[in-house]
């Protein structure tokens, strides 16, 4: 349910129930807050041309500081997965479930979203779990 609160002879939608709390803001979100105060910015008193350039270069970092997080996590599977590819047919050890270290052959190297998995045997362990290669 949505109720409307006057503020300064304008209306604001204000949820009923507030969303859960993150520190996380996207370039959407940033740009709709941005938007929001254009729009119920007092016509008698806009914003000043250099705050609303500030605010402007703000979302262009953003959103350029949001692609070289997606570069980064692009580059880094394609590292990873090239450091993978380099033990198949090596032999490697890994500490299992139950805290035992086990060893075998690695067959194949895939990356998925959650990373790089190494088949070994019946086992896909991740490229981070690997203790020693031999």
């Amino acid at each position: 349910m949505t109720t409307i609160n006057q503020v300064g002879g304008a209306s604001t939608p204000t949820p009923s129930t507030p969303p859960p709390a993150t520190n996380d803001l996207d370039k959407d979100a940033f740009l709709k807050l941005l938007v929001a105060q254009l729009r119920y910015q007092d016509p008698l008193s806009p914003a000043a041309p250099d705050e609303f350039m500030a605010q402007t270069a703000q979302f262009t970092m953003v959103e350029k500081l949001t692609e070289l997080t997606e570069i980064g996590h692009t580059t880094n599977q394609a590292l990873g997965l090239s450091a993978a590819s380099s033990l198949v047919g090596r032999t490697v050890s890994w500490i299992g479930e139950d805290n035992e270290t086990l060893s075998g052959v690695v067959r194949s190297a895939t990356s998925t979203a959650d990373g790089v998995h190494l088949e070994i045997g019946d086992h896909k362990v991740p490229l981070e779990a690997i203790t020693g290669i031999s």
